[in-house]
């Protein structure tokens, strides 16, 4: 048992060193200092446009809040950023071998068994990386519209969504086990599409490449993921929002106002939002609110982000369990 916790700590710590000395350098990260300028580029285009702002000293104001980035919700923030990146390795082992265990099983293979691959011409390649993508986006909606339907799951994603102010650090404000459903569906579904492709090809596709990260990946993160939390409004204009979910409308995703409840699912498409009804485009600027309204969810810090989740869900279990038994025969 010791061995094995000692393990557990060294991999964990491991994760840590890495994530603060390496992640600045490497374009599959979001901490790559490339997307951190690309976030200050939009940041400045919003400014000028949405905020008639002018002078470099009021940008960093209005981008860097001393309110925001010192309030106590961002606190809970960092706290989970390097909490969950101590235990991360679950979800990083579902993102990368999910989909091809599952395809194998689906096809009957022995787990060690591989696929031949070969080259497929530009069009073929980018059929099969949209339709890829198409698949990854579904599995992630899934997850999402799960997370905020199913009671049990709502207590999990809560944590998320009690962000009271949004900064980029938002972005890992999660309980780990949101991660760990969003990589099941995303796994299973993408999967069974990898299964479909391998089948009637005989070929294993691989996802478009630009020096070895995915350029989805990289094209998402410079298009300004990280506005996406935070306090500046950018929109992508009703045309391109119905294809593409823009920074502004995964803030609405946040707001408390009803309106605003249970929509834009998508993480970076709007096309299952869109097909689903769940789509929602602002026609102009709105003033947004966030985290869960008057509730009192209890989440304080790291410790309680993860506690009252968990207490919360076994409370609904239980709950549910004794209406079972106590239900007349």
């Amino acid at each position: 048992m010791t061995l094995w916790a000692n393990a557990f700590l060294a991999d964990g710590t491991s994760r840590v060193l890495r994530l603060m000395t390496t992640s600045w350098t490497k374009p599959i990260s979001s901490l790559y200092g490339v997307y951190f300028f690309a976030f200050l580029f939009w940041a400045m285009l919003a400014f000028r446009k949405n905020y008639q702002g002018h002078g470099l000293k009021n940008f960093f104001e209005f981008c860097f809040p001393r309110e925001m980035y010192f309030h106590k919700s961002t606190s809970v923030d960092v706290q989970l950023f390097f909490v969950n990146a101590f235990l991360s390795l679950p979800v990083r082992l579902l993102d990368g071998l999910g989909a091809p265990v599952i395809a194998v099983w689906l096809l009957g293979l022995d787990i060690g068994a591989s696929l031949t691959a070969f080259p497929l011409d530009p069009w073929t390649s980018l059929i099969y990386w949209a339709v890829w993508l198409a698949a990854m986006e579904l599995g992630y909606y899934i997850a999402h519209w799960s997370c905020h339907n199913v009671p049990i799951l709502w207590e999990i994603h809560k944590v998320h969504h009690s962000a009271e102010v949004m900064t980029p650090i938002t972005l890992w404000r999660k309980h780990p086990m949101f991660d760990t459903a969003s990589a099941i569906c995303v796994a299973i579904v993408r999967g069974c599409l990898l299964a479909a492709v391998a089948g009637l090809t005989g070929c294993e596709f691989h996802a478009v490449h630009l020096f070895t990260f995915n350029i989805y990946f990289v094209l998402y993160r410079l298009a300004g993921q990280h506005l996406r939390h935070s306090h500046i409004w950018w929109a992508w204009g009703p045309r391109i929002s119905h294809v593409f979910l823009s920074p502004a409308q995964h803030q609405i995703h946040h707001s408390y106002d009803p309106k605003h409840i249970n929509k834009n699912f998508g993480e970076v498409f709007a096309i299952w939002d869109w097909l689903f009804g769940t789509l929602y485009v602002a026609r102009e600027k709105e003033d947004l609110s966030f985290g869960l309204g008057y509730e009192d969810h209890g989440i304080t810090n790291a410790a309680t982000a993860y506690y009252v989740p968990l207490r919360n869900a076994g409370r609904m279990i239980v709950a549910k369990m004794r209406r079972q038994v106590d239900r007349p025969e």
